[in-house]
């Protein structure tokens, strides 16, 4: 390669692109078919430096409209696949040297000119050349996905929001609206409808609400106008048109809402809409004879969104009252783990606590769930999931018989990686898992395995003395008295008292919860009323 370089910086060799495309069809065909070139970590040698400058040449001139010979077209696309397929294949010792080789200035700067160019003016749309953006834009995916840290560099924040602009754009919605009918894209709407959309759902950096918050305001309303002439046909849909509606809507919809989050007048009426479709699409699946694979793809899509549409209560409030608990029980029944592991969260969002607790089927709930967790626990790329994962599992874990299922099959080990180690969320996952393992130290098994580790009742009593977050030291003082004093308590209880002794003390009891679970407190109060308790 060093023999290579010499060469090149002849001014004739370096201008003759017969030879440049010979370097760049055998750089690409060895990094395919010899294993040891590609192990060799050549990526910082200065070859790869000119192919990116003999690219972002080639991509000047195409931008201001110069026509490309035959063999100068060929090298753009060679050489963004190229990089490309680097990315895709990096190791996490590969990453610093390819960000030192892409994410550079005047290469990202002048990305985001030809993307401002699609996106204003619909410039390069009719070009096949735009495959050479389209491959490019996915290097830079491939290199930053469940990677915060380089999704957060200030140059790849700019290129994020000129991606949004071309997914925001006229361009864009009058493609989309013409999806229904294609079984095959063009460069273009492989670009456009495909490679953009994912771009931006699997970003999940400082900058994801605002990508949401635009992309819902500019297409929220066209999206549902769309879906609705989709009703009836929606069984046409391709498996290409699926997976654009499905990575659209994980930015349409967001996943990042509190429960007191209330959205615009117009947003909220649009999201009600999209469940309203949602359910009627899925009811009338469920009323056909046979389910192909195409059909299961769409279920997947709808129920993932169904359940990003849970994340507040004024939204979870509109699909309970819907009435579909019945609908996603039988959609449950699909041999389909995704479906199940959607359909299982979307139900411990909406369901009470007894109706949970009827739910059947509890060795299959902890079975999806365990496997998602063992796939999601370290898998950087999708920490939004892994996060809503826990919060289904916090519902999930009121069930007597799930609380059985996943204290059997192995769960505790991976809660208390969550609680331990420092890489995760505070709030998200290590509060949440605290929380969990709370729920099942009811359960006689897992109590007793918890009792038996000390390093986590060291733990315990660490974030209660030193933890300045006063969730943390309330949940941290309940599992401790839970694993260390109850057990001292009632013996001393049954010791010293009778039960007449119990039946005249006098209790003060605060009820604290959600104006969505009233019809709840109220039912807990009767019984206490009932119980000779207030």
């Amino acid at each position: 390669m060093d023999n290579i370089i010499i060469e090149l910086n002849r001014d004739k060799v370096k201008n003759d692109v017969t030879i440049v495309q010979q370097i760049v069809s055998s750089i690409s065909f060895r990094i395919k078919n010899d294993q040891a070139f590609y192990q060799a970590k050549l990526i910082d040698h200065q070859l790869f430096l000119f192919i990116r400058d003999y690219y972002l040449d080639i991509l000047r001139q195409w931008r201001i409209g110069q026509v490309l010979d035959p063999i100068s077209s060929q090298i753009f696309t060679q050489i963004a696949i190229l990089f490309a397929e680097l990315c895709f294949n990096a190791a996490d010792d590969d990453v610093d040297q390819l960000k030192q080789l892409l994410i550079h200035e005047s290469f990202i700067n002048e990305i985001r000119t030809c993307l401002k160019d699609i996106a204003t003016n619909g410039k390069h749309l009719q070009d096949q050349q735009v495959e050479a953006i389209d491959y490019i834009l996915r290097s830079i995916h491939y290199l930053q996905k469940g990677r915060k840290d380089i999704q957060s560099i200030p140059m790849l924040s700019k290129l994020l929001d000129s991606v949004v602009d071309c997914v925001c754009s006229n361009y864009f919605l009058d493609m989309f609206k013409q999806i229904a009918e294609l079984e095959k894209f063009n460069e273009a709407q492989t670009f456009l409808l495909d490679t953009c959309t994912n771009y931006i759902s699997w970003h999940n950096g400082d900058h994801y609400n605002d990508t949401c918050i635009a992309v819902r305001t500019a297409l929220l309303n066209s999206f549902n106008s769309w879906f609705q002439n989709q009703l009836l046909s929606f069984h046409k849909l391709s498996r290409i048109t699926i997976k654009v509606i499905g990575q659209l809507c994980i930015t349409l919809i967001g996943g990042n809402a509190n429960d007191e989050e209330v959205f615009p007048q117009s947003i909220r009426e649009g999201y009600c809409t999209m469940i309203d479709q949602i359910s009627s699409i899925l009811n009338t699946i469920m009323k056909s004879e046979t389910i192909d694979e195409i059909t299961k793809d769409l279920i997947r899509v709808l129920a993932q969104n169904l359940y990003s549409l849970t994340m507040t209560n004024d939204l979870r409030t509109y699909i309970k009252n819907k009435n579909i608990v019945q609908l996603l029980l039988k959609l449950a029944n699909i041999e389909d783990e995704t479906i199940q592991f959607h359909i299982y969260r979307i139900l411990a969002s909406i369901m009470t606590e007894e109706d949970m607790k009827t739910l059947q089927n509890s060795t299959k709930i902890a079975n999806v769930f365990l496997r998602f967790l063992i796939n999601l626990i370290d898998d950087s790329s999708r920490i939004p999931r892994f996060h809503n994962l826990l919060r289904s599992l916090k519902i999930l874990v009121q069930h007597d018989q799930i609380k059985e299922e996943l204290t059997k099959q192995g769960i505790l080990s991976l809660l208390l990686r969550c609680v331990t180690e420092s890489k995760f969320d505070p709030i998200k996952v290590r509060l949440s898992a605290l929380n969990i393992l709370l729920a099942l130290t009811f359960n006689d098994n897992a109590a007793c395995q918890l009792k038996d580790n000390p390093q986590f009742i060291s733990n315990l009593k660490m974030f209660l003395n030193s933890h300045s977050e006063p969730q943390f030291q309330r949940v941290a003082e309940n599992l401790l008295w839970k694993l260390e004093k109850e057990e001292a308590a009632i013996t001393k209880s049954n010791e010293t008292s009778t039960i007449s002794d119990i039946t005249m003390k006098k209790y003060d009891i605060m009820l604290s919860y959600s104006h969505t679970d009233k019809d709840l407190c109220y039912r807990i109060h009767d019984r206490l009323i009932k119980d000779n308790f207030l």
